[in-house]
């Protein structure tokens, strides 16, 4: 069997999935340790994490078959 090769849209899907899961590890690190300037870094990751949602959406809409 021949290792998994994804194609173009797959790994830059991987790539987003990778960027959200960053910006969720910040944020809960934030909300639960740092409070200096906490709730700028939690609104600054929040609107990472919706930015970066909206082009995960947009790229699966473009990988559905038609």
């Amino acid at each position: 069997m021949k290792p998994y090769q994804p194609n173009k849209k797959n790994s830059e899907l991987f790539e987003m999935v990778d960027r959200i899961n960053e910006c969720n590890e910040e944020l809960n690190y934030f909300a639960t340790r740092d409070k200096s300037k906490r709730l700028d870094h939690i609104e600054s990751n929040a609107k990472q994490i919706e930015k970066i949602a909206i082009e995960i959406q947009k790229q699966v809409k473009s990988m559905r078959r038609k």
